[in-house]
C-alpha cells in the first residue's frame, strides 16, 4: 500500500510540475532537483528516501507556499507520504 500511495503522489508531483508556470530561478532549480530525485525513487520503489529529499521538499514548500498553493499542497502530500512510510 505504501508503494502505491507513493507512486500516486509522485505522479501528481510530475503533473503539477508540468503545469506550473512563472517560476523564479530558485523555484526552477528546486523543482529540477526534486524531479531528478523523484525519478530515482520511481525506478527503485523499494529504495528508502534520503533525508536530502525530505529537506528539499520542506524547502520547496516554504518557497512556493505563497505563489503556488496547488503545488505546495502536492509537495506537502509528498512529504507526508514519504515521512509516514517510516523514512
Amino acid at each position: 500500500m505504501a508503494n502505491e500511495e507513493r507512486r500516486k503522489v509522485l505522479e501528481e508531483f510530475r503533473n503539477q510540475v508540468a503545469e506550473t508556470e512563472n517560476l523564479d530561478e530558485k523555484g526552477r532549480t528546486l523543482l529540477q532537483s526534486l524531479n531528478a530525485e523523484i525519478d530515482r525513487l520511481s525506478e527503485d520503489e523499494a529504495a528508502d528516501t534520503p533525508d536530502s529529499v525530505l529537506e528539499q521538499l520542506q524547502e520547496s514548500i516554504e518557497h512556493f507556499e505563497e505563489t503556488h498553493p496547488t503545488l505546495t499542497m502536492t509537495l506537502s502530500q509528498m512529504l507526508t507520504v514519504l515521512s509516514n512510510a517510516g523514512i
